[in-house]
């Protein structure tokens, strides 16, 4: 166990600098800014810049383009902003420094650093389409958004935290106090749709847009501490302390089982506290815990929160330097080792390997080999005779082979260097390991979760030998990191996780004759860490500097445990079988045998009671060398076969410290497994259990042991710290067992097939005799009468191509076609037709009652029109011909299916009509008798012209604005029909006569859209437009009726109206064209404003606008210099929410006289960019930047030049 010394280089500032370091030119570098802004300084004029590249789009090893990844952001609509605010209010960051995790791992582990943020954004980016890169550099923190952004309190914790995070960092000092940090960091830049919607919708990329979404604020929460309401007796430590025995050098005496004892009886108390007080606790609520405050932008910006020192470099690709990497090298001989000369060596980036499993094995060399060892599994023999066998060394990632080295002979030694590499420094270890072995590298990049144990249980087949290892390193890494947090929340330290490796193998046990490997028996499994390393501050300067070591000396002892109990724990043996540090130092203690704490003061006196190998001498020689102490029983532990020395060499100063067993493993091993047992273990949700019931327990037990035996005053403490874990154990028990019963429901059985679905419930068919049947209305058929059920009708047209196919747009339901049937069992569907049009039916019936003697009949359908006022000037359709069947006598043919196919007459041409509803009478005429057989109703629309359906889907709400209001003959009539549902009008039989204000516009289904109703910002609206249709964001409040939008969701809705009659037209954004003072006034104030005061002693641009979270939702009680009154009126909203814009949506329509730009948000018109500002704008505004999230603008009045531009952003066709 060690911690970063934070012995970092401090940032890169200059030019030169960022080119030594990158080995290439810096890239944009910026120079500095002389003033310490709350805010970056505002932008001038744009400047042109270099377009993206196609590396832009591209998956590396850092940006995995996954599946998951892949449907997350189609559920964001691949739009940035959306991509954005879910990155940075989803993601916890962690301070370290360099690409670890990747952006697959990240988005699994909710958490990542600078780099690993910046990874799954572009990434998230990149599968949307959007161009996007990394920009590494220099920022300048304020010192109270920094502490907590860390979640510190101090400043020069802050500044250990960062350092011993390797992030390159230094502080600008003001009177003595730290004002402002300076970091190396990395950020994120997007190709994006910036002029002039800023991102709100994007379509084509125009600008390189900052977006850093690791940069955040949290909002903290302290856990229920119930140490405090059931007290650890002071009686109970005192009783310990007289039992334990140091008259001598070393200590013994420590009752384990008054221990347990005491710890069980707190527990009850705790418990029986907890029931009466906290009926519902759950072991959240006695975590601290932090949330991120939620971005509120609703557009994207060219500032970022913090001031740009330098940017060092952009990158479509991070270089390999700023990335973590292990590498594995595999030496013959000691000698080869020395000369680095591998026989084998694989090196992988961390972000590459994410949460893949990276293993060993030792494969036969040669088809005989193999046939060798398999006839050999097939017998009863029970050591192998390994001398028989060639074996390579073979590195997999999963099951693909990355690397193989040469045959060696099987029960020979390899030996194995593991290096881990970050951006500064690396670290090596070396171990031997036996040719045989099978080896998983258990890598922990930046912390483990159970959560992510789960999901690799649930997706992975544990059944092999190399998952049962990648398993272990899991369970080992993930339980590691829970208790480590529990103990950093007691001790009041901040810890993180640095990438720590261990080796996690099943060795190959061999025997010799004569120095030759003989034979070879599988016999255990072995925990080896070899690097666990971990960021560790006092979080605030009031803390003691014991705090830290006292931590440290915690999580190392219960770290041990974990090596030999997580072994235990999977291959269901009984606790203590195992062998650890923790687990000998316990054993000794219960065998009477001193433990010796050994420093450079008493080491003489201690030295000859030893009776341990001399290599365990060597290391308690070398140990005190330098400094530190060793923590050793008298004499080797005897158990099971196993004889050997577990001990602890510590580092006074800091805790850290190495957790050794015999033989040079820095881990646990448990021994004597059976076959069965090495290939099967035990894996269910009972480890669940364990994990945070039982082990939240035992995993302080052995601590007790080397705490006692260096300092009796810390007795106390770890008593109250098992206050901590008791007083969560009753509720984690709750937790399992509530997973436990999810996993037996959910392997209870999977859903049939088809029933994933709500299905309708199905009128029920006549099944009776035909004497037993009865018709529609109740009645029994007479004698001679005939029961005829209609049973489906499919609508098509004489010509099919003058059928249009409609998508159904119900309230929150997917948008999908409408398929035939349009007409079943008395549900019906909306039917679409082009004008001048001939409807063709295909109707199936069921006889149910045949006549006494068959004979010749015809079906006869008839149709009527309700609304046939609407539809004036307009032929209705009329189905003239019957169609002839022949009926069987009685008994023959109940049941028999009749398909009858009738045409309508034509529709007129070049007329829009609209049937609400069209109702067919369907009567059967047989011997001269008619008889009603069934009705059945549509509501049928029928266009102009046909629509373009090859280029873009008909939904019904669009075509139900194009026809509901009907007699359309041309496409200037057509429109001007469809306006008027958008918008009041003073003549509506004259096109293009003044517009009003909104009429309040509403689906097929009469449910209102509303252009920002009360209460309603942007964030608030869909993210498309087919969200937008679907009514979406509608659901998520029961009190409003209505389907809130933008001006662009409600321009698009016009803009689909006009398509469906092929009417061209443009879609235009309205967007501010102001520069003054060499600054762009790109804002736009909607009315109404009052000007209150004045900010700036600027002749014109005097007031200043605040914005919190850049929206007007929730409503604020002022806005700077301004006071927000009623304005002009909005489809369904009376007083709309947000009325500050960078652009508006509008459309063009050239074929009409008078006004030809239509605001369909505001029902307006206008005539050109003057009348636009006349009618709409009260100001334009100047970005200056961000405070505290609150968006600041400078401000100027219109002149009356109508200071803004139409710009044409679609055309149609």
């Amino acid at each position: 166990m060690r911690f970063p010394t934070g012995n970092v280089r401090a940032p890169l500032e200059t030019t030169e600098q960022w080119q030594q370091f990158f080995g290439q030119p810096a890239q944009l570098t910026e120079p500095s800014m002389v003033s310490h802004s709350a805010f970056a300084v505002r932008k001038t004029t744009r400047t042109k810049i270099a377009p993206p590249t196609a590396a832009d789009l591209a998956e590396t090893p850092d940006i995995q383009l996954s599946l998951e990844l892949k449907n997350l952001a189609e559920t964001l609509g691949y739009n940035p902003i959306s991509i954005y605010r879910w990155v940075y209010d989803n993601i916890e960051f962690i301070p370290t420094y360099g690409s670890i995790q990747g952006a697959h791992l990240t988005y699994l582990n909710r958490q990542g650093n600078a780099a690993d943020i910046s990874s799954l954004l572009i990434s998230l980016l990149r599968i949307s389409g959007i161009h996007s890169r990394y920009v590494v550099g220099v920022v300048e923190i304020r010192a109270d958004k920094m502490l907590n952004w860390l979640n510190v309190t101090d400043a020069n914790a802050a500044k250990n935290l960062l350092s011993q995070g390797r992030i390159p960092t230094t502080v600008v000092v003001s009177g003595g106090v730290i004002k402002y940090f300076k970091v190396e960091h990395i950020w994120t830049e997007a190709w994006i749709d910036f002029a002039p919607s800023r991102g709100a919708r994007h379509r084509k990329g125009d600008s390189w847009v900052p977006m850093d979404a690791s940069f955040k604020q949290y909002e903290y929460h302290k856990g229920l501490d119930l140490s405090e309401a059931v007290p650890v007796s002071s009686s109970l430590a005192e009783s310990l302390a007289a039992q334990i025995d140091h008259s001598e050098l070393g200590v013994t005496g420590l009752d384990a089982d008054l221990i347990n004892a005491a710890v069980e009886e707190y527990g009850e108390q705790l418990a029986a506290y907890t029931y009466q007080h906290h009926p519902s606790l759950t072991l959240a609520d006695t975590l601290d815990s932090k949330s991120i405050i939620p971005s509120k932008r609703r557009y994207l910006s060219m500032s970022l929160p913090f001031r740009v020192v330098t940017k060092g470099g952009r990158f479509a690709e991070l270089p390999n330097h700023l990335r973590h990497s292990v590498t594995l090298k595999f030496y013959n001989s000691v000698s080869a080792r020395q000369l680095d000369n591998p026989a084998l060596s694989y090196t992988i980036s961390l972000s590459a390997l994410s949460d893949m499993r990276l293993g060993i094995t030792y494969e036969p060399m040669s088809e005989s080999d193999a046939q060798a060892l398999e006839n050999f599994r097939e017998s009863d023999q029970e050591t192998l005779p390994v001398y028989l066998f060639n074996l390579k060394p073979v590195i997999k990632l999963e099951d693909t082979v990355m690397a193989q080295g040469k045959a060696i002979g099987m029960g020979q030694p390899q030996y194995l260097t593991l290096i881990l590499k970050d951006p500064h420094q690396s670290h090596q270890a070396n171990t031997t390991v036996t040719v045989g072995d099978e080896l998983v590298v258990g890598v922990n990049a930046g912390g483990t979760t159970l959560s992510q144990v789960q999901r690799r249980m649930d997706t992975v087949d544990p059944y092999t030998a190399a998952e049962n290892l990648h398993l272990t390193a899991l369970h080992f890494w993930a339980e590691h990191d829970f208790f480590d947090e529990i103990s950093a929340q007691y001790y009041g330290v901040r810890r993180e996780r640095m990438p720590s490796v261990g080796l996690f193998s099943s060795p190959l046990s061999v025997s010799y004759f004569f120095g030759i490997a003989r034979g070879g028996v599988y016999r255990g499994r072995q925990v080896d860490v070899k690097f666990n390393h971990q960021v560790v501050v006092s979080a605030s300067s009031s803390a003691s500097v014991d705090t830290r070591v006292q931590f440290m000396q915690d999580i190392g002892i219960h770290g041990s445990y974990l090596e030999s109990s997580v072994l235990e724990q999977l291959f269901d043996y009984y606790e203590g079988r195992g062998l650890s540090t923790t687990q000998i130092l316990a054993d000794a203690n219960a065998q009477n045998i001193p433990i010796y704490t050994i420093t450079p003061d008493n080491i003489d006196q201690i030295w000859p009671r030893l009776r341990v190998s001399a290599e365990v001498k060597t290391d308690i020689q070398n140990a005190i060398g330098i400094g530190h102490v060793v923590i050793i029983p008298e004499r080797e532990i005897v158990r099971e076969g196993w004889a050997g020395s577990g001990y602890i060499i510590r580092d006074p100063l800091t805790g850290a410290g190495a957790y050794l067993v015999e033989g040079g493993s820095n881990g646990g091993i448990v021994n004597s497994l059976l076959c069965e047992f090495s290939k099967y273990p035990q894996i269910d949700y009972r480890l669940v259990m364990m994990v945070v019931t039982g082990i939240l327990l035992e995993s302080f037990m052995p601590s007790f042991m080397p705490v006692v035996s260096t300092n009796l005053a810390q007795l106390g403490v770890k008593l109250a710290a098992k206050g901590v874990a008791l007083a969560l154990r009753s509720s984690a028990k709750a937790v399992a067992r509530s997973l436990l019963k999810k996993s037996i429901k959910r392997k209870g059985g999977l859903p049939k097939r088809g029933t994933g679905k709500k299905q309708k419930d199905k009128k029920k068919t006549c099944s009776c005799p035909p004497s037993q049947t009865l018709r529609k209305k109740g009645n029994s058929p007479k004698k001679d009468e005939i029961c005829l059920e209609l049973i489906s009708i499919s609508f098509s047209a004489k010509n099919p191509k003058n059928y249009l196919k409609i998508w159904q747009d119900e309230m929150g339901e997917e948008l999908t076609e409408i398929i035939p049937p349009e007409w079943d069992d008395g549900e019906s569907k909306p039917l679409g037709y082009v004008s001048g049009a001939s409807l063709k039916l295909t109707a199936t019936f069921r006889l149910l009652d045949p006549p006494k003697t068959g004979g010749k009949a015809q079906i006869i359908a008839t149709s009527t029109v309700k609304n046939r006022d609407q539809n004036k000037g307009a032929r209705m359709p009329k189905f003239e011909k019957p169609y002839e069947i022949t009926l069987p006598s009685e008994p023959n043919g109940v049941g028999k299916i009749y398909r009858v196919e009738i045409v309508s007459t034509q529709l007129t041409p070049r007329f829009t009509q609209f049937f609400n509803p069209m109702t067919i009478n369907w009567a059967l005429d047989f011997n001269q008798k008619k008889t009603h057989i069934e009705r059945s109703d549509n509501r049928v629309y029928v266009t102009l012209q046909k629509p373009d359906q090859e280029a873009f889907n008909t939904y019904l709400t669009p075509l139900h604005l194009a026809t509901s209001n009907p007699g359309a003959k041309d496409k200037p009539n057509a429109a001007w029909k469809t306006w008027q549902l958008f918008a009041e009008v003073e003549d509506p039989n004259t096109i293009g006569s003044k517009s009003l204000g909104p009429k309040g516009v509403k689906n097929w289904n009469g449910k209102p859209f509303a252009y920002y109703p009360l209460g309603y910002g942007i964030h608030d609206c869909s993210n498309s437009f087919k969200e937008f249709l679907r009514g979406e964001y509608q659901l998520l409040d029961s009190k409003q009726s209505v389907i809130p939008g933008r001006c662009d969701d409600i321009g698009e809705l016009f803009r689909e109206a006009l398509k469906v009659n092929n009417i061209p037209h443009d879609f235009v954004s309205v967007e501010p064209d102001v520069i003054y003072d060499s600054h762009i006034y790109d804002f736009m104030l909607i009315k109404k404003w009052t000007f209150e005061k004045e900010t700036y002693a600027d002749p014109k641009a005097k007031w200043q606008l605040k914005l919190e979270g850049n929206t007007m939702v929730p409503k604020q009680d002022s806005y700077g210099d301004f006071n927000s009154l009623p304005g002009i009126p909005g489809q369904n909203s009376p007083t709309p929410s947000e009325k500050v814009f960078l652009n508006h949506a509008i459309v063009k329509i050239p074929e009409m006289t008078g006004n030809k730009y239509f605001d369909p948000s505001y029902g307006l018109t206008y005539e050109n960019e003057l009348d636009f500002e006349t009618d709409a704008v009260s100001g334009y505004g100047s970005e200056e930047g961000l405070e505290n999230d609150t968006s600041l603008y400078q401000v100027k009045k219109p002149e009356g030049k109508g200071e803004v531009k139409f710009r044409i952003i679609e055309t149609f066709p």
